[in-house]
């Protein structure tokens, strides 16, 4: 299942990808406010109107995400060094993320952005 969030002339909202078109999962009168809060429902996949993709503007996936932990397994530590034993575990706050082509803030202090690829993946159920 593709989900996602985007944010509209309307407003924002969320659905489900399918091919070139947004499934919307959000327009039901009793609909949860965000695709947060849709998963914490449990709620089946629905069907919705659809949306063409072209004319959205994608947000990042969870906007109001309440814990991000990522996870580095190829990190290297510079010079000679030899990989750690564990993968480096470290967070990032909500208000980090970036929909995409949204445009990215460099701090004054940096000289230049530091690339990396990144992967989602968003656990709707409790976990331990």
């Amino acid at each position: 299942m593709r989900l996602l969030s985007f944010t509209r002339p309307e407003g924002p909202g969320y659905g489900l990808l399918e091919g070139d078109a947004v499934l919307r999962l959000d327009d039901a009168a009793d609909a949860p406010p965000s695709l947060r809060a849709w998963l914490a429902r449990g709620a089946p996949p629905r069907t919705g109107a659809a949306l063409p993709l072209r004319g959205l503007r994608l947000a990042p996936p969870i906007p109001d995400a309440g814990k991000i932990f990522c996870v580095a397994a190829n990190f290297r530590a510079p010079g000679d060094a030899p990989p750690p034993d564990f993968p480096l575990v470290f967070t990032r706050c909500a208000e980090a993320q970036t929909g995409h082509d949204a445009p990215i803030l460099k701090p004054a202090r940096s000289d230049a952005f530091d690339f990396e690829g990144e992967l989602a993946v968003i656990i709707g159920r409790p976990g331990r």
